[in-house]
């Protein structure tokens, strides 16, 4: 069974009433003074009271913050929510079985790849590059185990999907008003193509919510929503959304086999919102079939990096030192096209294939066995609930499964493997897994 971390109801101290009448006092001389710098101190005092409280509540607050706020920022709540999670997990002490329920291997794999990564420093050509990016390896895999752990209720589940809609619709929503006349949307992100990675996802979690909804102003408001998102995605003009978005049209054939009519409405909303917006922007569809500047260099970064990875097998250069190594290979037998893209040293711009370059066979190994456990969390989730007669969450699971590979393909075209959300996302198929149990013992109680 599935323990519930996050969640606790105390008694305080008298001590923490005057904690907070002092804070209090303080907080009201500097709305006095600094306004804006008592915003944020109550901002932040009202969040770590609130995580906590619960954990989940945070967690949902903190994914539309990822889309819209500074990395500092997000990063000082990542370790808010961190701190309550072992503060829950301290007071309880629960028993690895009872945190992450189901999942032997999952953790075990997970301090495999940091280890690795972390091993790589001994033959990187500049170790400090690597603890930069380490930092990034790090807060996802707490992400993973926060949200796997602490995301134990389907009305917990909703509110993360809740939080991915509001993030993004938000961040496309500024975006658009403050955006000048760039012909690529790149909303609050500030890149196009990043956005249309976590776009995708979100446009799939959209499409469930509104179909798990029973009211129809509910659903007129999510679909109104799912429109926005659709066109952002479109506007962004990113050729590797675009394939993303091929992929996760083929793994949704297969996900939803017994739903076919419903996939069928769902993809023709797609492609009639996004058909709209191309024939008012003509453009946005010369630029995604163009391919006259080779995917903006990216075939050159990928020659460099697979002849740097079968160089440098089986271990690879260390941790985020492609840009720094990748010069060493320009002048190897072979045609580079667009070799300014090595002068100007870039990401590979494909997770798979620099994780190979900078920490081998091992780190890629071990980075899809994360990916693939989580995978196949969520798709025993999605049998177990349809065993139950449990559609809603069957569903729920299945949006889940695809919103996953979809932002799994979109990092085909991008370098970002720690990337939160994505791990946040695939911490969903081991809590669903958990919440199976507890949804057998709720229904075998409810039979005794």
């Amino acid at each position: 069974m599935s323990f519930p971390l996050g969640a606790r109801t105390r008694s305080w101290p008298p001590s923490v009433a005057v904690a907070v009448a002092f804070a209090a006092c303080i907080l009201g001389g500097l709305l006095a003074y600094r306004p804006i710098v008592a915003g944020a101190a109550l901002g932040a005092a009202c969040f770590a009271a609130l995580v906590m409280v619960d954990v989940s509540l945070g967690v949902a607050l903190w994914i539309p913050a990822l889309f819209l706020v500074p990395g500092i920022i997000t990063s000082l709540m990542g370790l808010g929510i961190a701190a309550a999670w072992l503060g829950s997990v301290v007071s309880v002490r629960p028993s690895l079985r009872q945190v992450l329920p189901g999942q032997p291997l999952l953790v075990g794999v997970v301090v495999l790849l940091l280890g690795w990564l972390s091993l790589t420093f001994l033959w990187a050509r500049d170790p400090h590059l690597g603890w930069v990016d380490l930092r990034g390896w790090l807060i996802a895999a707490g992400a993973l185990i926060v949200v796997a752990s602490t995301t134990t209720t389907p009305v917990r589940l909703r509110l993360v999907f809740l939080g991915f809609l509001l993030g993004a619709f938000l961040s496309v929503s500024i975006g658009w008003l403050t955006e000048g006349s760039s012909s690529r949307f790149a909303g609050v992100d500030g890149n196009p193509n990043d956005l249309a990675a976590h776009l995708l996802p979100v446009i799939v979690l959209a499409a469930t919510l509104m179909a798990d909804r029973r009211r129809t102003i509910e659903r007129v408001a999510l679909g109104a929503c799912l429109s926005i998102l659709i066109i952002a995605l479109v506007a962004t003009q990113s050729r590797g959304g675009f394939v993303a978005v091929g992929v996760t049209v083929v793994a949704a054939a297969g996900i939803y086999k017994r739903y076919g009519r419903y996939l069928v409405l769902a993809i023709t909303m797609v492609v009639a919102v996004a058909g709209v917006w191309v024939a008012v922007s003509p453009g946005a569809l010369s630029h995604v079939t163009s391919s006259v500047d080779g995917g903006a260099g990216r075939t050159t970064l990928w020659d460099v990096a697979w002849r740097m990875a079968s160089d440098r097998a089986p271990i690879g250069v260390g941790l985020n030192n492609f840009r720094l190594v990748s010069q060493d290979y320009v002048r190897r037998p072979g045609l580079l096209r667009y070799v300014g893209q090595i002068e100007s040293p870039h990401v590979v711009h494909n997770t798979y294939l620099q994780l190979l370059a900078e920490t081998g066979i091992p780190g890629l190994g071990l980075f899809l066995a994360v990916i693939l456990a989580c995978l196949a969390s969520a798709r025993r989730a999605v049998r177990r609930f349809e065993h139950l007669g449990l559609h809603d969450l069957s569903r729920l699971a299945r949006a889940v499964l695809l919103a996953s590979i979809s932002v799994l393909a979109a990092q085909l075209f991008q370098s970002n493997g720690y990337d939160t959300g994505l791990w946040v996302l695939l911490a969903l198929g081991p809590a669903l897994l958990a919440m199976t149990a507890t949804q057998t013992l709720g229904r075998d109680s409810a039979f005794a």
